[in-house]
């Protein structure tokens, strides 16, 4: 297997929330975890978590579990799991100690009580800055250096000999926790002292040390720590528990996790504890071990509940967990002071402040528990707007209702503004716009401008004018009226959920028909198409970094301003949208919007949204940390279901024949596997990368023999792709005995030499056709031809000879006429075959000889224009065919139609023969056109030979009078 691996950058669990407000994730049988007890636990460099259970060694990327069975490999059960300086995974099992090479055992570096060991039940492994490699078992503590292993006992100082815990300290010392206690090993020796003073239990379960060098000791009844070697003291609360501590880990940020057997996950930080248990969402209580990864997530394996894993989200939850009187929040903002006030579906008004959560209701004089819109006025008033309730004002403390005869017509307020003359505008649902000053209401509707009377959200235009999102489209208020926006302008008519002006002015709106945006210039609207991640904005809020971040029913996401910018002016085609969701903090992806203000900014730079699941918090500068690159890992490669493995020097190879080839990939990344997208090509078959999404499997069928390189590329949804950073798997396909170079240059050289011995064959058929076709017309010509032109004039002779008998005479002159007819049937003939006659101009000669002699020699006009591309060659059929049918309509012509003119036109080249013959005579009728000609073949034999050689004879009247025969064959 090849492997790409890397560290992405830290960031701590912000230690300033509460574990609940974490992100929990839970993995079990259902998720692919074999059983759901898991032992042991440890991540690689290479960016796996590696879990031991009673099924084998698991190996976790993020999103699949693989599962080894150890059994196979003579080894037991995974009691723990650790990585030495040099990245290698090791396993201390019931059947010894082994090093891990991926996907095996490895053989070399394998130890049991055969070749070693005291016993082969391992319980913890440690390496110090030498390199020695320590082994603790139910027997003893071993020393393995350069492969060979040293004892350390009770004999030579230990408390007990079953070891059950290691730790190399900053210092260099050795700790060794025993089932009878500590014992510290400096320079080769156990150094003396009490082995259980200051300890709640003697047997010690785990140890660890954090950034200052205390240590930290878990014990089967509590927690103990020790300075300078020294244990100073249990640790509060758990010495009255008396729980087991099988795991510690520290993150980041200083805090450190105690696993416990019993009372779930406790968070110890400058003195205080936090719990986080089953009721909190951790799925068992019974802790057995602790990691701390590299992007700062805290793993937990648990006895009975499979896996859990706590981070810190970019987004920050406020939930009735912390105080909130309800989950469904509507409205979020800030008053002067600082005071974060959200506005909730049923459970009134609370206020945030550094102190805690306070709640207001119907009982402190709020109009209804359901807050639907919130204003925070300049001189430190909060207007509250309420469903079904009207408008409350709070200020110094004391609530009043805000209400006249016009407000109460109207109790849905779903928006409330305050614009910088100290007039308060209330958007209403249904009742339109409202304007308030001077302790006088002011009503706008539809009739006067504006979009519909559903108000959904007021922004000040930073001109001294509003702008007033509806439900059917925007309007403009500049001082003294009302406008719509047209959808001549570029606006839609449809709802407008969210305003945002920006510093310069420009502004976004939130549509049912994707984002807007509007300058001076233009207005552009952004949709899908172009990568926004979803069309609806139900809230927009900007950031110092030059980020839009927009809240919708499917998530929050972030878009780059300057991009946003650059796709409006048309200098881009499409934009990057970074989505975030439950695995980032959120308790549900589902935002609200429609009722405002449901997202803000506060003066720390902090985003607030409001969603169906409590309001979330964003700390932008933090989010730009937490995007962690993917390092793509081939895991492995089957040719039809055989895996095919290299010896790491030599490429491997597939048989010749192979048909199914099967990549398998992966990128681990234990934050967001989820996101996680891949590209991969396979070379030289495919130049451009195949856009795979989450799919990690690549499939091929047949592929040609030679040299082939499979690589695979990972990025983060959103994220950049790096081509250096690429997972390659090279390999051979081996060809059969017909792909060789050899065998092809063989068939080639052989295929050359029969299509040459197939040309000369046909060659010389060829020429022996045509001293045939030569023989045959030169013996006609000779000898028959010469006979009948004796006979004619032989019967010539005779006939004047017999003078007056007309029994004789007669006779003779029919002889006479048949041999004359005969003798130029017979020139045709020969004319035909002869094989130095096949050209186009040859036939285009005899045409215009045989026209001359039956038309005008018979005091008709003619006219004979066919162009000829002189050289086509034609064939004796192509030639004999035409050449008969061209003199059977001449024939016609001369002898039946009467006419005074006929003309012979057309065109043969090397496609086709196309010839019209046209005359001026008494015409034909569609009747006789299949009737046979007197004295000839007929317009039937014309069109039997036309069909003969694939062609047609068309046979018609012209207008005016006339006859047209049209002949189209093709040249073979």
């Amino acid at each position: 297997m090849l492997a790409a691996g890397g560290v992405t950058q830290a960031v701590a669990l912000d230690a300033a929330k509460r574990p609940t407000q974490y992100v929990f994730e839970h993995w079990d049988t259902a998720n692919g975890l074999p059983v759901a007890g898991v032992k042991a636990i440890a991540r690689t460099p290479d960016g796996f978590l590696w879990l031991g259970t009673e099924e084998g060694l698991v190996r976790f990327d993020g999103v699949e579990f693989r599962t080894f069975d150890l059994h196979q490999q003579h080894l037991g059960d995974v009691n723990a799991l650790f990585v030495d300086r040099g990245g290698a995974l090791w396993l201390a099992t019931t059947g010894g100690a082994a090093r891990w090479l991926g996907d095996r055992v490895d053989p070399t570096a394998t130890y049991s009580t055969t070749n070693g060991l005291r016993d082969n039940r391992v319980e913890a492994m440690a390496q110090d800055a030498s390199g020695v490699m320590w082994i603790g078992t139910a027997g003893g503590l071993h020393r393995l250096t350069n492969g060979a292993l040293a004892t350390i006992t009770t004999h030579s100082g230990l408390p007990h000999d079953h070891v059950q815990a290691l730790l190399v300290a900053s210092d260099g010392r050795l700790w060794i926790g025993t089932n009878g206690g500590i014992a510290r090993l400096s320079h080769g020796a156990i150094e003396p002292g009490s082995a259980t003073t200051g300890l709640p239990h003697a047997s010690v379960l785990a140890l660890h040390e954090d950034a200052s060098g205390t240590i930290w000791i878990g014990t089967f009844a509590g927690l103990a720590r020790a300075r300078s070697g020294v244990i100073v003291d249990e640790v509060f609360p758990l010495r009255r528990s008396r729980a087991p501590v099988n795991g510690l880990a520290t993150d980041h940020d200083g805090s450190l996790w105690i696993g416990t057997y019993g009372e779930g996950l406790v968070r110890w930080r400058d003195g205080r504890t936090e719990r986080f248990a089953k009721g909190d969402g951790l799925a068992d209580d019974f802790v057995r071990g602790l990691v701390v990864d590299a992007d700062d997530s805290l793993w937990i394996a648990t006895d009975r509940g499979g896996l859990g894993r706590l981070k810190d989200g970019v987004i920050t939850a406020v939930t009735t967990r912390e105080g909130l009187p309800n989950d469904t929040v509507r409205a979020v903002v800030e008053d002067v002071n600082g005071t974060m006030w959200i506005g909730t579906h049923g459970g009134g008004l609370a206020a945030l402040t550094g102190t805690g959560v306070s709640v207001m209701t119907t009982r402190d004089r709020l109009l209804s528990n359901v807050v639907f819109a919130l204003g925070a006025g300049r001189r430190g008033a909060l207007w509250i707007g309420t469903y079904n309730g009207g408008l409350n004002r709070l200020d110094a403390g004391r609530m009043e209702s805000v209400s006249d005869a016009g407000l109460e017509k109207n109790r849905f307020v779903t928006s409330v503004f305050e614009d910088a003359a100290d007039a308060l505008w209330i958007g209403t649902y249904g009742g339109g716009l409202l304007r308030y000053a001077h302790g006088v209401f002011t009503t706008f509707r539809a009739a006067d401008g504006l979009g519909s009377d559903h108000v959904w959200t007021i922004a000040d235009d930073r001109r001294g004018g509003l702008w007033v999102g509806t439900r059917a489209g925007l309007s403009r208020w500049n001082g003294d009226r009302l406008t719509p926006m047209s959808p001549r302008d570029g606006w839609p008519s449809a709802a407008v959920w969210s305003l945002h002006v920006s510093d310069d002015g420009t502004l976004w709106a939130g549509t049912d028909e994707g984002l807007f945006r509007a300058t001076a210039a233009r207005t552009s609207r952004i949709t899908t198409s172009a990568g926004l991640f979803h069309d609806v904005a139900l809230g927009i809020l900007e950031d110092d970094q030059g980020q839009l971040w927009m809240s919708s029913n499917k998530g929050l996401f972030r878009v780059s301003r300057r991009d946003l910018d650059e796709l409006a002016e048309g200098r881009r085609s499409t934009i990057t949208s970074y989505v975030y969701g439950v695995a980032d903090g959120m308790k549900t992806a589902e935002c609200n919007g429609s009722t405002q203000p449901s997202a803000w900014r506060s003066r720390d730079g902090r985003l607030w949204f409001a969603t169906m699941k409590g309001v979330i918090v964003v700390d932008p500068a933090r989010a730009a940390l937490t995007r962690p690159r993917s390092h793509p890992f081939i895991e492995s490669a089957t040719v039809d279901a055989r895996v095919l493995r290299g010896d790491g020097v030599s490429e491997p190879s597939a048989r010749a024949g192979s048909r199914q080839f099967e990549f398998r990939y992966t990128a681990p990344s234990l934050r967001a596997a989820e996101r996680v997208r891949y590209r991969y090509r396979l070379e030289p078959l495919e130049s451009a990368w195949v856009e795979a999404g989450t799919r990690r499997t690549a499939y091929y069928t047949n592929l040609p023999p030679g040299h082939h390189r499979f690589r695979v590329i990972a990025a983060e949804d959103g994220g950049t792709w790096s081509t250096d950073d690429t997972a390659t798997f090279a390999f051979f396909v081996e060809p059969r005995v017909y792909q060789t170079w050899w065998f092809r240059v063989s068939s080639a050289l052989g295929l050359c030499a029969i299509l040459y011995a197939g040309h000369r064959y046909r060659l010389r058929q060829v020429v022996a056709l045509e001293r045939v076709r030569t023989r045959i017309a030169s013996d006609l010509h000779d000898d028959l031809g010469s006979s009948l032109s004796q006979i004619a004039i032989l019967s010539e002779v005779a006939r004047v000879g017999a003078g007056d008998h007309a029994n004789v005479a007669e006779p003779l002159t029919r002889i006479a006429t048949l041999s004359r007819e005969s003798v130029d049937a017979m020139a045709d003939i020969v004319w035909a075959i002869d094989p130095q006659r096949d050209l186009s101009m040859h036939l285009t000669q005899r045409l215009r000889q045989v026209a001359h002699e039956l038309v005008s020699m018979r005091g008709m006009a003619l006219t004979f224009d066919v162009e000829d591309e002189g050289h086509v060659e034609l064939g004796a059929d192509t030639k004999r065919h035409v050449f008969l049918i061209v003199k059977e309509a001449l024939h016609n012509i001369a002898r039946h139609s009467g006419a005074g003119e006929a003309r012979v036109t057309g065109r043969i080249d090397s496609g086709r023969v196309r010839l019209a013959i046209d005359d001026n005579g008494r015409g034909i009728d569609a009747r006789t056109a299949d009737a046979k000609a007197v004295g000839g073949q007929g317009l039937r034999s014309m069109r039997q030979r036309a069909e003969a050689l694939g062609g047609t004879l068309a046979v018609c009247a012209r207008e005016g009078g006339g006859t047209r025969v049209s002949l189209d064959v093709p040249v073979r």
